[in-house]
């Protein structure tokens, strides 16, 4: 609970300064990401809060919903429109754009998908384990949709910070994948915050520096 409140503060602060540095309309979109992550680590440190203590147990179902709306529909649709705002390639931009349309339905497949089947969450060896029972999911394909939204799109950008994003949060994913496996979704918006940090913190040095030079 600790980490995410934690996390949640440090995204907060990160993401206000690199926002008072944008200096462009799609720098400001993109200054915005840690701030959205701030928002879902607060929401996961009070989803713990209901975990753990039963006075804030009548708030667990609405935290849950919102932390998993920000997770898997958010996301998908946010992170592919972030890099395409900033991208000059022509090329690059059409595959971009494929990569948003793919968020768009993937959102939408998901947003459906939590409010027709069931969701619930539990705690687990220290970390917050989300189950859903989305019949898509369950199959060794299920992910790829997300993930080619919200990885392969910064992957394609030809900004080396965004492929330097991509990279961490492809990195990220495996090693959820393969050594917290149940907790994959927690663990791997967990390792969001310090990914934020570094694709952002370019933005944030060189405008200073742009600054200091004028």
């Amino acid at each position: 609970m600790g980490a995410s409140f934690g996390a949640g503060t440090i995204l907060l602060m990160i993401g206000y300064a690199a926002v008072s540095q944008a200096r462009t309309k799609q720098q400001l979109l993109l200054c915005t990401i840690p701030l959205l992550f701030s928002l879902q680590q607060f929401i996961e440190g009070l989803l713990w809060l209901s975990l753990q203590d039963y006075t804030y147990a009548q708030w667990q179902q609405l935290l849950l919903y919102l932390f998993l709306i920000m997770a898997q529909v958010v996301w998908p649709l946010f992170i592919p429109l972030c890099t395409l705002v900033i991208e000059t390639n022509t090329l690059r931009r059409k595959i971009l754009a494929v990569c948003l349309v793919t968020g768009v339905i993937t959102a939408a497949v998901f947003m459906y998908g939590l409010f027709r089947y069931n969701a619930g969450v539990s705690i687990g060896h220290h970390h917050i384990r989300y189950v859903l029972d989305l019949p898509f999911l369950q199959q060794w394909y299920g992910g790829i949709p997300y993930l080619f939204a919200a990885v392969i799109a910064p992957l394609v950008s030809s900004n080396p910070r965004m492929r330097l994003t991509g990279l961490l949060l492809l990195i990220a994913y495996v090693a959820a994948r393969l050594f917290y496996r149940e907790y994959v979704i927690s663990v791997w918006c967990y390792f969001a915050t310090p990914i934020s940090i570094i694709s952002l913190y370019d933005i944030i040095l060189r405008n200073r520096l742009g600054h200091a030079h004028q």
